[in-house]
């Protein structure tokens, strides 16, 4: 699977999974209040998917990040390379 995809189906399931959590923790906060261990454990679950589906949204925007100037770079190094080629070519020609 392409890459793009995977982080967006990863990113998917991160929130559905939470949302799934969110959706019990309201049914027993409404049936069954007295059920704090229960509540507040699917609290908490929710705070933690919510940290990671954010943890992992900023890790791909650094990811990005980084291979937008790994391009420049790149591209970078090719024009240098060219023009070393152009100052090599222009030595041997010049006699030195």
């Amino acid at each position: 699977m392409e890459l793009e995809l995977l982080i967006i189906k990863t990113k998917a399931n991160l929130w559905a999974i939470r949302e799934r959590i969110k959706i019990a923790r309201n049914d027993i906060e409404t049936k069954r209040p007295d059920a704090t261990a229960y509540i507040t454990g699917a609290l908490q679950s929710e705070k933690e998917l919510a940290e990671a589906y954010q943890m992992f949204t900023d890790l791909y925007e650094h990811a990005l990040s980084i291979s937008r100037e790994n391009n420049v770079l790149a591209r970078r190094n090719i024009e240098l390379m060219r023009r070393v080629k152009e100052l090599e070519t222009e030595l041997q020609t010049s006699n030195f």
